[in-house]
């Protein structure tokens, strides 16, 4: 496997990453065999529970381990895609053209979506239209002194 040096400047997280990136571009751990369980490697390499989950999040995200439900952590089947490097864009997206002014008007559209997750407000029936007027009657009503 590969050693953990907790005095260095590099974070554990990092170097549990870079470990099994380099066991796995060399080949000594090949596409399809399983990682060591989270709690096996933490207790083996004496690192918490959370530093290791974290570092198996970062190498599912960046395409070189495979999680499966109540399995484990696999190395992930090299199908014709190398691993991205963090911050790459993939290539069949790199071309891509949104058009936010289109966006931006179907936001507006009342035909649009009934739900606009992330658009600042929210759907009309959710506002409590009768309540409202009747405090605007109140304070309407009220003779205020300026």
């Amino acid at each position: 496997m590969f050693t953990l040096n907790p005095k260095s400047a590099t974070p554990l997280v990092v170097q549990i990453v870079e470990g099994f990136r380099d066991l796995i571009q060399s080949g000594n751990l090949r596409p399809g065999s399983k990682a060591p369980s989270i709690r096996q490697f933490a207790h083996a390499h004496g690192v918490s529970v959370y530093t290791v989950v974290d570092a198996y999040d970062r190498l599912v995200a960046l395409g070189y381990f495979v999680s499966r439900p109540h399995s484990g952590f696999f190395v992930r089947k090299r199908e014709g895609v190398a691993p991205q490097a963090p911050g790459t864009v993939p290539a069949e997206t790199a071309n891509y053209n949104f058009d936010s002014m289109w966006y931006l008007r179907r936001v507006f559209e009342a035909r649009a979506l009934r739900m606009k997750p992330g658009c600042g407000w929210l759907p009309g029936d959710w506002l409590f239209e009768e309540g409202l007027r009747r405090s605007l009657r109140t304070l309407a009503a009220e003779n205020v002194d300026l």
